[in-house]
């Protein structure tokens, strides 16, 4: 490997490889810390598009169901859509749990639960 004062250039495999290893690896750590779902866990159930000849894997609705189940406000309206989506497919879903919900959208939730009542 050149040294940093080196004006000779590196080869594409002493340049790449470490790069490419240690960027997989940060992609790795990021997904599992984000939502707890690793890639070749999502990519089991992944549906596959071509797009301009290249075949890329896209997270089906149930691991993107399960990768929204953070406490993140801005997940809310994709577990709302995938919600609707899924059960439209007839997939059973589990009820939502409040731990991730703000603490006024949980009072909201509990105020709709309760029904309307008569004073």
């Amino acid at each position: 490997m050149a040294d940093a004062d080196s004006t000779t250039p590196l080869s594409s495999n002493e340049c790449r490889e470490p790069v490419l290893e240690d960027l997989a690896a940060l992609c790795q750590a990021l997904m599992k810390s984000g939502c707890g779902i690793m890639y070749a866990e999502a990519n089991r159930d992944a549906t596959w598009q071509e797009v301009q000849g290249v075949r890329i894997p896209f997270a089906s609705p149930e691991t993107l169901w399960r990768m929204k189940q953070t406490p993140r406000e801005k997940d809310i309206p994709d577990r709302l859509f995938l919600r609707k989506l899924l059960e439209a497919r007839g997939v059973q879903l589990a009820p939502p749990d409040n731990a991730g919900l703000p603490g006024w959208l949980q009072r909201l939730k509990q105020f709709l639960a309760a029904g309307t009542r008569k004073p």
